[in-house]
């Protein structure tokens, strides 16, 4: 443990945040600095091609392939290297700094949702994910959603007796494509750009020769900071609305099965300078400020913690879930070397 004050919290049988602490001395001045990032990976599938074992951790012209090695067990490694390296110079902190690692972020961010409930506190923290060490102030929220057309089964040689589900939920379909391309583009964030829907899975009918009473579609909704969850929905139930409206045949039932809103974080905090400041002395640059595409734990930090959050990390996030999946060994030992300086700013 290198001396580090950690504490084990178990949220579900072998399911276990990890929250290991150097506490500061305390003068009142409050910056305790939260570093975050998630211990969990989305599954290799069957059949995938990798160029070697995808948990072997295998190290090839610098690179560290490996499921989760960018999204986000480099950035996690960083975060502890950091972590070790101010502990072991006998550095005496202000304030705290917590290092968190969580459990289920890739199954709707439970580990963190966790450890805010159990009282996680911080005045500003940096989650780890794959930035290519770009300082991002803000990422996309999501909302999932569960459309059924509900028809009347026939006979397929008799249609005319039923109602084709399918066909009903074909019109939703082309309804909701006509809203992402019409609507939702013309929105936009200056980092984020703009908001989307895509249909992603589609199940209807039971048996070739039967007229389908039901159809299913799973609807992905991804969120622009400044768009509302509740808006969102609304959204979604008006277009339903407007096809129960003009059809009487037409019958949906919409269930929202997960949301997790956009966040931002002022670019006057604290922690956006304390980061552009360590990547320009570490990495010879300042990176500005940037927008992670992709919905991470910075949305339950900013959105129920309140605490003010960048994302930075090493690895590509085009790289996350792929095949041959890899982090550049050099950037992450750039980003360890980030973490501990922002830590240093922040608390010392």
């Amino acid at each position: 443990s290198y001396g580090i004050e950690v504490e084990l919290q178990e949220a579900f049988p072998k399911r276990a945040n990890v929250l290991a602490r150097l506490r500061g001395k305390g003068d009142g001045s409050r910056q305790r600095l939260l570093l975050e990032g998630h211990m969990d990976v989305v599954p290799v599938p069957e059949g995938e091609r990798w160029i070697c074992y995808p948990f072997s951790g295998e190290l090839r012209d610098g690179r560290l392939y490996g499921r989760g090695s960018a999204d986000a067990k480099g950035s996690l490694a960083a975060m502890l290297e950091a972590l070790i390296a101010i502990k072991q110079a006998g550095l005496e902190l202000r304030d705290d700094l917590i290092l968190l690692a969580t459990f289920g972020e890739e199954r709707g961010h439970i580990g963190v949702q966790e450890a805010i409930k159990r009282g996680l506190k911080a005045d500003m923290a940096v989650v780890g994910e794959p930035t290519s060490l770009k300082v991002c102030i803000a990422d996309k929220g999501v909302c999932r959603i569960e459309c059924t057309a509900l028809g009347k089964a026939a006979h397929a040689g008799r249609p005319w007796l039923g109602i084709n589900a399918i066909y009903k939920m074909a019109r939703l379909i082309l309804r909701l494509e006509a809203f992402d391309e019409t609507i939702l583009r013309k929105r936009e964030h200056p980092l984020m750009g703009n908001p989307s829907l895509a249909v992603t899975m589609i199940n209807g009918g039971i048996q070739r020769n039967m007229v389908p009473d039901a159809c299913r579609i799973h609807v992905d909704r991804r969120i622009i900071p400044g768009e509302k969850l509740e808006g969102v929905k609304a959204e979604i139930l008006s277009i339903v609305q407007e096809l129960e409206a003009k059809d009487s045949d037409f019958k949906a039932k919409i269930e929202f099965v997960y949301d997790n809103p956009a966040a931002e974080t002022s670019p006057k905090e604290p922690i956006v300078a304390f980061s552009r400041e360590a990547v320009k002395a570490v990495c010879g640059f300042d990176p500005g400020i940037s927008g992670f595409e992709a919905n991470c734990e910075m949305s339950d930090l900013v959105g129920y913690a309140g605490i003010p959050t960048v994302v930075f990390g090493p690895g590509n996030l085009e790289l996350a879930h792929a095949a041959n999946e890899y982090v550049e060994m050099d950037e992450v030992l750039k980003a360890a070397r980030v973490y501990a300086l922002i830590a240093l700013k922040a608390c010392l």
